[in-house]
């Protein structure tokens, strides 16, 4: 197997306060997969296959993002995120058979897509009381060639997810600063929904 890989993570800071940045990958895989094997399709008769399998696999992503923290009057802090996330996963088969005289090939490729776009946006009060907003929209799309009955048709799915936090500190409360071997103590009420994506989200 021979693995090709590459990343690359940049971030820039504007003013202290609001930030932005870049994460892109990319990695490329390459197998080769030879085998014999045996076939008895009647008592008395029996063939031999030759199997030759090629598969490459591509993996791309790509994550720009913005941030934004600051703290006002050292009791108010804001912090708030903005991005957007794309997979895609790329795999290739070629397979050559050797049966009975003959030869045979076959390819295949199989593609799935993956689009998120989310944010966050998270107020805390003294460093105790805090809320948080969490939105996301997601995208996914499968597809292979060849497009016949017996491989997967095209499908895509689009999601939206949300959550909302409220939250306390309850470790950094005077009342509980003289506790022996406690170091943090959170009580959280959160709604939301959440779904999950039929095919998961392929990442490396």
């Amino acid at each position: 197997m021979r693995i090709s890989r590459i990343g690359l993570n940049s971030s820039y800071s504007f003013n202290g306060y609001l930030s932005a940045g870049v994460r892109i990958g990319y990695q490329r895989s390459n197998t080769t997969l030879k085998y014999h094997q045996n076939e008895k399709a009647l008592p008395n008769f029996s063939y031999a296959i030759d199997n030759n399998r090629q598969i490459d696999k591509e993996r791309f992503n790509i994550t720009p993002y913005m941030e934004f923290k600051r703290t006002f009057s050292n009791k108010n802090n804001l912090q708030a995120s903005l991005g957007y996330t794309y997979y895609l996963n790329v795999d290739h088969y070629e397979s050559e058979f050797h049966q009975d005289y003959r030869d045979i090939k076959n390819s295949s490729a199989y593609q799935q897509d993956f689009k998120i776009i989310y944010s966050s946006f998270i107020y805390e009060y003294q460093n105790r009381y805090f809320t948080e907003l969490n939105a996301s929209f997601e995208g996914q799309a499968y597809s292979s060639e060849p497009n016949d009955s017996t491989r997967y048709q095209p499908v895509k799915y689009n999601v939206f997810n949300y959550s909302l936090i409220a939250g306390w500190k309850l470790h950094n409360e005077t009342f509980l600063s003289g506790a022996s071997g406690l170091n943090k103590l959170i009580v959280k009420l959160a709604y939301g929904k959440n779904t999950t994506m039929p095919f998961g989200t392929l990442l490396y």
